[in-house]
């Protein structure tokens, strides 16, 4: 691929890693950075007290390709891990990485090319089972055919306020961003869901529609969560023991659209409805079921939970209008 503009490659790309246990993995996917089309890169990594052999391989490929590394003295968790690597990258774009997963080696090329004013782009990527390869699309099979959820999609930021669809692996950010999003606020959300709503409310997002990367999955995933059935969702709610174990994300909601509250938007609509959203959110964090509230969640339960099974529907609109 060639760009247009000549001096692309001397833009300076950060890709940041956080990395925890992760030697049965990390080798694969450092040779899929470093073997990019784009050369321009620094890789930095943060390690989280691993106790394996993942320092030994940071430090091999520290030696061979400058790969920059330190070590946590204490445990800080996937968050702040991130928050503490990216941090120290320098690049005009910031990727965020896994520690086991593998790119194409024409991601950072094509991101660079596509996002134009945009504060973020994503694409689309491939299921890998542990070390097998599938072509099972993950935003096309989960997001994509059963609700047309791309960028493109007027009601897209809509969606994005409640739910974590973007994953950190599949995006690419300018710097810029980090001006509105460091620190990390304390959220019961992911990180990449922070980096993206702010993205989206800043100068918007933009989706390739073609898969740049293999998403891996295996035993040890951060993000793996396992399937619960409904009748298991209802008595994990219903044995909760304190009030806040269910209202911590929509405390930190409340807060997060306080700060989207604050950026400047042309849209009247969007900025309406962020207010309407933080009047629900608010209301339900107050134990407090109006009208008002009931109204905003039957008529927007498409976006608060997004499926096309009845019964799942009229299971969140159950937990939130008759359980508190």
């Amino acid at each position: 691929m060639v760009f247009m503009n000549g001096n692309k490659q001397d833009i300076l790309v950060s890709i940041a890693i956080t990395t925890y246990n992760g030697e049965l993995y990390l080798e694969e996917q450092l040779d899929s950075i470093f073997n990019q089309t784009f050369k321009n890169i620094e890789v930095v990594v943060s390690d989280d007290c691993s106790t394996d052999d993942t320092l030994k391989i940071l430090k091999r490929y520290h030696h061979k390709y400058g790969l920059m590394y330190s070590i946590n003295n204490t445990n800080i968790g996937v968050l702040k891990n991130f928050e503490k690597v990216i941090n120290e990258c320098k690049g005009h774009y910031i990727f965020l990485s896994d520690q086991d997963d593998v790119w194409f080696e024409d991601k950072i090329e094509i991101f660079i090319k596509e996002i134009g004013d945009f504060s973020m782009i994503y694409s689309d990527g491939y299921l890998m089972q542990d070390r097998n390869k599938t072509q099972n699309k993950i935003s096309e099979e989960k997001w994509i055919k059963p609700f047309g959820l791309d960028s493109n999609n007027p009601s897209f930021y809509k969606y994005l306020i409640f739910k974590s669809f973007i994953l950190g692996c599949s995006l690419m950010f300018k710097k810029d961003l980090l001006e509105t999003t460091l620190p990390f606020k304390n959220l019961s959300r992911n990180h990449d869901w922070w980096l993206a709503i702010c993205a989206e409310f800043k100068d918007g997002i933009k989706y390739y529609n073609k898969p740049l990367f293999y998403y891996r999955i295996h035993s040890k995933n951060y993000s793996l969560q396992p399937s619960i059935s409904k009748i298991e969702y209802i008595l994990n709610f219903f044995t909760a023991k304190r009030k806040n174990q269910r209202m911590y994300g929509d405390e930190n909601l409340v807060k997060v659209l306080n700060t989207l509250n604050s950026f400047k938007t042309d849209s009247i609509e969007k900025y309406n409805y962020i207010k309407k959203a933080l009047r629900y959110i608010s209301m339900n964090k107050n134990n407090k079921n109006t009208l008002e509230s009931s109204i905003f969640i039957f008529n927007n339960m498409k976006y608060i939970s997004p499926s096309n099974n009845v019964s799942t529907r009229l299971l969140k609109v159950f937990r939130k209008l008759v359980i508190k």
